[in-house]
Formats: C-alpha cells, structure tokens, sequence
C-alpha cells in the first residue's frame, strides 16, 4: 500500500464514486484476486509455515491489512506528510487488537516529499535532505512506548567516515534507541490506553498530518 502506488497498485480499478462498502469489496478482491493474494492470506501461518507481514502508509489501511489475512501489520510513519504518529499508532494498534491481538509495529521511513530525499548529512554532519534525526528519534521512542512489536528502520545510511565514532547523527540516535530498547529497558510494561477513535468500518479515514 505504499504511497497509494508502486507495482501493487497497478490496473487497480478506480473506485471513485463508489458507495464506501462497494468500494471496500473492489479494493480487496484486486488483492485477493488479481493479484492472486488469497490462495496464501486464506491459510493460517501455521498452514503456510511462516508468518505474512503487511506494511501501509495511510493510517486506515492496517484494519484492511488484517482483514485480508496479513499476520503482522506495520505502519508506516515519517513519510511523505502524512497522518503523524499519535493517530498512527492508535489505529494500528486498535485494528491489531480487534483482529486478535495480532502482532503489530511502525515502519520507519527517513523520506521527505517537501525536501525530496532521505535522511542525509554533508561531511560536516549537517542534515541535507530528509527529517532530522530528533524527529525520528522522538517517533522511535514514542512507538515503542505505545507497544509497537516490531519497529523496522528503512534502508538508510547511518555511517559517516568523517565522524570519530564512525556514525552520523542518525546513526548515534538509532545506536542510543536500541540500547534503550534492547539492553536498559526490554520490559515496557503495558500502555495505558484511555481514549479510542470510534469509525465505520469502510470509511477509509485518514486524520490530516
């Protein structure tokens, strides 16, 4: 589903104008069928052997995920302007929920439409292209307060030869995070969950960024 394009969109039918619960049963049976998905979405993972991953963009897609069979959901934040973190988390994690309490995470992308390009440092380690390292750090931490069963870094380049520890500012924000995460603090505990967004279900809502 990634930025509503790509290969996985292609002579996917337009369903502008279509009644919402009309809309939902084209969109999946493109995937399903055309695509030739439900063969594999229709077995449990034990059947198939191995678990299937799904990744999304836009913050209402996990629930459609999970409702095509996929296994574990990650959703994707820190790309293209869309719905922040705070909304992300909470439709990801309440469609995961709703389906089981299957595994779920968020996918971290450096990418930035309005500077167009990925995090990148000159050699003087001045941010070039991409969101600031302080931003993906505080989206780091903030999923994996909220639960997150995996958190997955996109390709990025966190090395730099220029610097003494051999890392970019990137790199030492990732390097401290799993640190965190892994060595001084691997038992979170549960989150506190007080609110919840209530919607219909083929509503395709996305909250604005």
């Amino acid at each position: 589903f990634d930025q509503a394009g790509g290969c996985w969109a292609q002579n996917r039918p337009n369903i502008t104008g279509m009644a919402d619960a009309q809309a939902y049963t084209t969109w999946s049976r493109f995937y399903l069928d055309a695509k030739a998905l439900r063969p594999y979405l229709e077995q449990s993972a034990e059947q198939r052997g191995y678990k299937w991953m799904s990744v999304c963009v836009f913050a209402f897609c996990p629930q459609y995920a999970y409702d095509l069979g996929s296994d574990v959901v990650l959703l994707e934040r820190n790309i293209d302007e869309v719905s922040g973190m705070s909304p992300g988390l909470a439709m990801v994690r309440g469609a995961a929920r709703q389906h089981g309490n299957r595994p779920w995470g968020i996918d971290m992308s450096a990418y930035r439409y309005w500077n167009g390009g990925p995090t990148v440092f000159d050699t003087s380690g001045r941010l070039v292209t991409g969101w600031s390292p302080s931003m993906l750090a505080r989206n780091l931490y903030a999923a994996y307060m909220a639960g997150a069963d995996v958190i997955l870094n996109e390709a990025a380049n966190f090395y730099s030869t220029a610097a003494p520890h051999g890392l970019n500012p990137l790199g030492v924000v990732v390097r401290d995070f799993a640190d965190f995460s892994l060595q001084r603090h691997p038992v979170r505990g549960s989150p506190e969950v007080p609110i919840a967004i209530l919607q219909d279900h083929f509503s395709g809502y996305e909250p604005p960024f």
